[in-house]
């Protein structure tokens, strides 16, 4: 005769899926942000039923520890990305305007502080 089922935890295996979701994006601006904090939430929650249901430990744990990493990633590359667009966002007004191609480029490279092209 068969006995009940295995407890499983799925807030810790919710912690860890999540996780490393949210390590994937982690690398995209802005987006990658919110996955690794409800990983996080997910595996501190994980942890408290690991004590009670005595499994999922692990996961909880691995849970915890990648989204925290990739909240850390994800902190980083959208502080660097807004920082260089925010000083270079005078660049965008060149495609703004009414500009063709070559006076655009010509625009880019003035603002930038770049060398002209002579045309050929």
């Amino acid at each position: 005769m068969a006995g009940p089922p295995p407890a499983n935890n799925g807030w810790a295996i919710g912690a860890f899926i999540v996780a490393i979701l949210g390590l994937l994006a982690s690398w995209v601006p802005y987006v990658g942000v919110p996955a690794p904090i409800v990983a996080v939430i997910l595996g501190i929650v994980g942890l408290r039923k690991a004590k009670v249901l005595n499994t999922g430990r692990g996961m909880a744990v691995a849970g915890v520890i990648i989204g925290a990493v990739a909240l850390l990633i994800a902190l980083v590359v959208t502080v660097v990305v807004t920082v260089y667009v925010s000083n270079h966002r005078h660049v965008l007004d060149c495609g703004r305007n009414n500009l063709s191609l070559t006076q655009q480029q010509q625009c880019i490279r003035q603002e930038l502080g770049l060398p002209s092209v002579a045309p050929s």
